[in-house]
C-alpha cells in the first residue's frame, strides 16, 4: 500500500465560517480526479508492459530492463524515471501474485519476468 497526499483548501462562507458542504465537495472532486489519474496511469503502464512482451514473445526480461524500456516507451522525462520505474516494478509485482497472475517473476542468474500467456 502506498500513500498519496492531497492538499485542499477549506472554503469559508461570507461570514468567515467553514462551509463544510462546499469543502467536502471540493475534496471529493480532487479525490475523484486523483483516482482517475491513477487508474489511467496504471492502464498506461499495463499497456506498455504488454507491448514490450508482444515485441519479445516468450522472453524472460530482467525487471530493471522492463522498467527502463517502459519509461522510454512512455516518454517519461529523465527526472521522473525513478518514480515511474518504481511504479512499473510495483505493477509487475502486483500482477505476478497467484495462479491466475499475468506475469511470473523468477530470481537467479537467468531470472526476470515472463508473461504467463506465453507459457
Amino acid at each position: 500500500m502506498t500513500k498519496e497526499t492531497l492538499t485542499i483548501e477549506v472554503i469559508r462562507d461570507n461570514y468567515g465560517y467553514v462551509d463544510e458542504t462546499s469543502t467536502i465537495y471540493a475534496f471529493k472532486d480532487l479525490l475523484y480526479k486523483l483516482s482517475d489519474d491513477i487508474e489511467n496511469e496504471l492502464l498506461r503502464i499495463g499497456n506498455t508492459i504488454q507491448c514490450i512482451f508482444d515485441e519479445n514473445k516468450g522472453a524472460t526480461i530482467k525487471l530493471s530492463t522492463i522498467a527502463w524500456i517502459a519509461c522510454n516507451k512512455m516518454n517519461i522525462p529523465l527526472e521522473a524515471n525513478g518514480v515511474m520505474s518504481k511504479r512499473v516494478l510495483s505493477y509487475l509485482h502486483n500482477y505476478s501474485i497467484g495462479i491466475d497472475s499475468k506475469f511470473i517473476i523468477t530470481s537467479g542468474k537467468k531470472g526476470g519476468v515472463k508473461r504467463r500467456i506465453n507459457l
